[in-house]
């Protein structure tokens, strides 16, 4: 079973409908651009508001607090092309029209009107029709007026497809901007909310959704320190949204995660890990040499340098050249970061010309922790440059050396395709038609690369505003804008293609659906073991020597706890979880023990495999794939995967794993192309989400790119 973000949603409409008054607005032009529905949420005290698309939204109220005709009224004197219609959403061909797939508008409306008590410590907040979780430290404010100039809050939503989704959106004073969207803190009630025309505001009171200059603001997606981070974490503050959801509007609807049955883990042994990608860097190393060049020339550069030739020697016992370019040896080249460039007014040396060249470069600020002296293990750091030069090596020989493909076992030829727009400028001549036939706005440029058993890479470019050359271009491009167009509306992304038959390709979709461990055992685990929480002394004794009795062969550890405990006096859990020491086989059961018998749970253990049915905390890990026989209730098969962290979890995870769907035209091969996924090269400590010869695709693209001129690739003979 593995535990989805993609939701089910069960509703009362009779009591929605006794209790609550549904209205439709609709106009011809967009809504989004006027301040139309701040009327009824700020001047009738509407519940929430949702928009829909184009020219639609949902308004809700209390039963009767306004009827059809005041409400018309209201709205049609600023808007007179306004149409406004109370909606009977217990008619299911109304609420099919207005509400969509598993009526998620009408979920959206009813979540947007959650008011959660200000003593909670956190606030939501139902900014004209999204809801926004909001955390006091999330505000940046300026040290000697102690205003806010920068917020940031996580918007709540469930997106087509029924999937809860949070995403980060930032806001900042507005400097510069005399026309768009703008938004303020209410001065009598603290709401931030939208700027409406009869707020008179200095313009530099206002905030917009923006970065405050280049930073960004982020929010881990899961982090299991302590039940304090949890609640910050997107995880968490999922969990506190499903809980308010019951709490607020249990009696209207009900919301269940999907859980996905039938899936299988694909992990390889060491043995088959060591025939496929256990090659020896060091002789590939070898082949070419590697050479390391100091652009910067400062003491820090020169440690750096230093650095390097002993990690290169000790670990794979090559002696480094140092000096200048070499066009045919693996080159380090150390310069300053962009930053430097700029405010010194210098051309940056990372812009310049080298694609004869097998360069990566290294910024000295970026660097600081290699200024030390070697530790006992290679540093990760080095250890991704040098993978970065065999790939680009890899890629100007055309062989893949990094990776046993010859003992892939599958005698067959693959092709991996990627696919990036470029905007067409106004009145360019390279305007066109696309191949499902609509006008385009911009082009496509397509990579391939064909891969036969042997490793042999074959590369090659083309794109839209030309007629195909052959039947492999028309069937690429015709299958991404088919398949591109498909996803729209369901905010779906096609990243690429594969096959090893033209016949029967396989699309690689990015699917809004994302794995998820049981948020709601987490809560209950970490809060039951907040570390606190105070304890007893006299009870935890007692539990000793009642664990001693009945656990002799854990006499040894129940005497030196004891101890202990006699002696440091803990009252806190926190304290006790110390001494107790889960780590162990014994402390492990003391825990269980003391929870079980005394009700005094000290450690969730919410990483030990004896969990992990509880916590679905395997949710995160490994590559999972099941087989979906009806995808979207299309009918159509397709083989859904994603790729989690691989070897063990650590307290905190930063990005959710994402599902991603494969299609294809016949029978779904992708299972055979697993293993390429299975690496620890292109992302270090993780699998790779795509299959590895994606990023051979992007360092050509870069390669071949010069000065974004995208006609500079070579045709095919």
């Amino acid at each position: 079973m593995i535990l989805t973000n993609k939701f089910n949603a069960e509703y009362n409409f009779e009591l929605i409908d006794r209790d609550y008054d549904i209205f439709l607005v609709e106009r011809t032009t967009y809504l989004d651009k006027t301040n139309i529905l701040d009327l009824p949420t700020q001047r009738f005290r509407a519940r929430s508001v949702q928009y829909s698309f184009g020219g639609k939204a949902l308004v809700l109220f209390k039963k009767n607090d306004i009827s059809e005709g005041q409400l018309r009224e209201a709205i049609e004197t600023e808007y007179p092309d306004t149409v406004i219609k109370k909606l009977d959403i217990l008619n299911e061909d109304i609420r099919k029209a207005n509400f969509y797939y598993q009526n998620r508008l009408l979920l959206q409306l009813l979540v947007n009107s959650i008011r959660v008590p200000s003593k909670e410590g956190f606030s939501y907040n139902n900014l004209t029709g999204k809801l926004f979780y909001g955390d006091p430290n999330w505000r940046k404010r300026d040290r000697k007026t102690k205003q806010p100039y920068s917020m940031y809050f996580l918007e709540i939503s469930f997106d087509p497809g029924m999937y809860l989704n949070l995403d980060v959106k930032t806001f900042r004073k507005n400097t510069y901007s005399r026309s768009g969207r703008f938004y303020l803190i209410d001065p009598n009630t603290g709401c931030f909310r939208r700027k409406l025309k009869e707020d008179h505001v200095r313009q530099e009171d206002l905030f917009t959704e923006a970065s405050f200059k280049s930073g960004h603001n982020t929010v881990k997606y899961l982090d299991f320190k302590s039940f304090k981070a949890f609640r910050e974490c997107k995880m968490g503050i999922m969990e506190q949204f499903l809980q308010d959801v019951k709490n607020y509007l249990g009696q209207y609807v009900t919301l269940t995660a999907q859980e996905r049955q039938g899936d299988q883990c694909y992990k390889e042994s060491k043995k088959e890990k060591e025939h496929l990608s256990g090659v020896d860097y060091a002789v590939i190393l070898n082949k070419r040499g590697v050479n390391v060049v100091d652009v910067c020339r400062t003491e820090e550069s020169e440690k750096i340098v230093n650095r390097l030739a002993e990690e290169l020697q000790r670990f794979y016992g090559i002696t480094p050249q140092i000096g200048e370019l070499q066009k045919s040896m693996y080159n380090i080249r150390i310069i300053h970061s962009q930053k430097y460039y700029e405010e010194h007014q210098l051309s940056d040396p990372y812009s310049e010309d080298l694609h004869d060249y097998i360069v990566q470069h290294m910024a000295q600020e970026e660097h600081s922790d290699l200024l030390g002296a070697p530790g006992k293990n290679e540093s990760s750091v080095i250890h991704k440059i040098l993978v970065e030069l065999i790939l680009k090596g890899d890629v100007r020989a055309q062989q893949i050396s990094i990776y046993n493909w010859e003992k892939l076992s599958v005698n067959k030829t693959w092709t991996f395709v990627r696919r990036k727009k470029i905007k067409i400028p106004e009145g360019d001549s390279d305007a066109t038609t696309n191949s499902a036939g609509k006008p385009s706005q911009h082009r496509f440029l397509y990579t391939t690369v064909t891969i036969t058993p042997d490793g042999k890479m074959a590369f090659r470019a083309f794109d839209d505003t030309e007629i195909a050359a052959d039947e492999f271009e028309e069937k690429i491009r015709y299958t991404f804008d088919t398949y591109a167009n498909k996803q729209k509306r369901s905010r779906k992304e096609v990243e690429g293609l594969v096959f090893s038959d033209i016949e029967n390709i396989h699309v690689i979709i990015r699917t809004k659906e994302k794995t998820m461990p049981n948020t709601s055992a987490i809560w209950r685990g970490l809060k039951d073991t907040n570390g606190k929480d105070k304890i007893i002394i006299d009870v935890v004794t007692e539990a000793l020597m009642a664990f001693k009795e009945l656990n002799p062969d854990d006499g040894s550890y129940a005497e030196q706890l004891t101890a202990a405990v006699a002696e440091q006096h803990p009252t806190t859990k926190d304290e006790l979880r110390k001494m107790v020491n889960v780590k162990t086989k014994a402390g492990k059961r003391f825990n269980r023990f003391l929870h079980n018998e005394y009700g005094i749970w000290v450690s969730p253990e919410i990483r030990d495999p004896d969990f992990s049915e509880e916590y679905q905390m395997k949710n995160l890990t490994d590559i999972k794939y099941f087989m979906d026989e009806d995808t979207d209730g299309e009918g159509i098969t397709s083989l859904n995967y994603y790729a989690g962290k691989s070897g063990s979890l650590k307290l905190s995870i930063h990005n959710a794993c994402v599902v991603r769907q494969v299609q294809a035209e016949e029978k779904v091969e992708f299972e055979e192309l697993l293993p390429l996924m299975s690496v620890d090269f292109v992302r270090i400590g993780y699998y790779t989400v795509l299959p590895f010869p994606f990023k051979y695709l992007r360092e050509w693209e870069r390669t071949k790119l010069q000065d974004g001129n995208t006609h500079a690739f070579d045709k095919p003979a």
